[in-house]
């Protein structure tokens, strides 16, 4: 962005991307039968060929040409298939690039911490079951009242807790 004083307010001015501001003119281009309605800014930028085709001054009988499908630019000795293949890797890069580049913005951003408890071991388990009712579903993919019968069932198949980890701490492991 560039900027201009005005008065004594500065004033910041949009500039146009240098990669990605494109006019809306197009071209109308025939290779052997088949008809091609195409921006003239992306073929230039990505060939010197069109580039140069597109600078060149139009006058006296080639002045519409390229306007209208009744006068298209013809470009001689080329097949119309070798003609789409160059034009699905110009648009097809350009539009990889611009995904990618919308891909990174949104995915490459510093990861946000998930599981920020200063608690762990029993003092998260307790916390689990103390706290809002779908914390612990989300976690542990079973709503409370789900672990709270599996820990009955577990203890009345005789299981205790070990010497170092509670019942509820190891069914949360093994959950």
């Amino acid at each position: 962005m560039s900027s201009v004083v005005f008065g004594t307010q500065r004033l910041n001015i949009p500039q146009h991307s240098a990669a990605h501001y494109y006019s809306s003119e197009f071209v109308v281009l025939q290779v052997q039968s088949q008809l091609y309605h195409v921006p003239i800014d992306l073929l230039a930028r990505q060939s010197h060929v069109f580039a140069n085709l597109f600078s060149l001054p139009r006058t006296g009988v080639h002045q519409n040409e390229g306007y209208s499908d009744e006068a298209p630019i013809v470009l001689h000795g080329h097949s119309s298939a070798d003609f789409d293949c160059l034009l699905d890797h110009i648009f097809g890069s350009i539009l990889i690039s611009a995904t990618a580049n919308i891909l990174e913005s949104v995915y490459a951003k510093d990861p946000e911490p998930y599981h920020t408890s200063a608690l762990s071991g029993e003092a998260w388990v307790m916390e689990l079951l103390s706290g809002h009712p779908e914390r612990i579903r989300c976690e542990l993919g079973v709503h409370a009242h789900v672990f709270a019968e599996l820990i009955s069932e577990i203890r009345a198949l005789g299981h205790t807790a070990s010497k170092f980890v509670s019942l509820e701490e190891q069914l949360v492991i093994f959950l």
